[in-house]
């Protein structure tokens, strides 16, 4: 690889500090949008009549509780959160893959 001795690809290898603040980082991120994501997407808020009336209610809002707004909600939170997890966790361990596969 041409890059492999440069100061530039050195600088960017997370060491185990810099992985844990970065950790902590995505945390609290993730902890200050979460409130606000549920108080724009709220699955327990139903519609008004005049938003029935006009055909205006989001698709997850119609005021039938089914369960699919509470299941939808959450699963998008665990996929949110997943996918933050293994980014943190795949780059910790990018410096830890052998020669032959970088």
């Amino acid at each position: 690889m041409q890059y492999e001795n440069s100061s530039k690809l050195r600088s960017l290898k997370l060491n185990r500090r810099n992985s844990v603040i970065f950790a902590v980082l995505l945390l609290s991120l993730t902890a200050v949008a979460m409130p606000a994501a549920a108080e724009i997407i709220n699955p327990s808020a139903e519609c008004t009549a005049d938003q029935k009336a006009a055909d205006a209610c989001p698709f997850l809002d119609d005021g039938v509780n089914d369960g699919l707004e509470l299941v939808t909600f959450f699963l998008f939170f665990v996929g949110y959160i997943s996918m933050g997890a293994a980014f943190v966790f795949f780059m910790s361990e990018r410096s830890n893959v052998g020669p032959e596969h970088r």
